[in-house]
């Protein structure tokens, strides 16, 4: 599933206090709906995003998987893949 990036906090201290995780945003692609996940640069699914936090905000990502039973946590596990900037690609999430 599509989604863009609508945001990314500054790190934030994880509860364990020993490591940070960046919250990610987005707006799902057709309906519009805001959907989050949080990405822990010490984890190796980190791989999977570590180019979508650089591009940031207004990218588009490819390959979203929502958490099982859930419409607004997408799971950090997804193997996303960057189809371009929203500027790009005129008519994409119009909602």
């Amino acid at each position: 599933m599509r989604g863009i990036i609508s945001k990314i906090d500054l790190p934030r201290q994880a509860s364990d206090k020993k490591n940070v995780y960046y919250r990610i945003d987005f707006k799902m692609d057709p309906d519009g709906r805001w959907a989050h996940t949080d990405v822990v640069p010490t984890f190796h699914n980190y791989l999977y995003w570590k180019s979508a936090l650089e591009s940031g905000p207004n990218t588009i990502l490819d390959g979203l998987r929502y958490v099982f039973g859930s419409k607004v946590k997408i799971n950090a596990d997804s193997r996303v893949i960057i189809v371009g900037k929203l500027t790009e690609q005129p008519g994409l999430f119009k909602n």
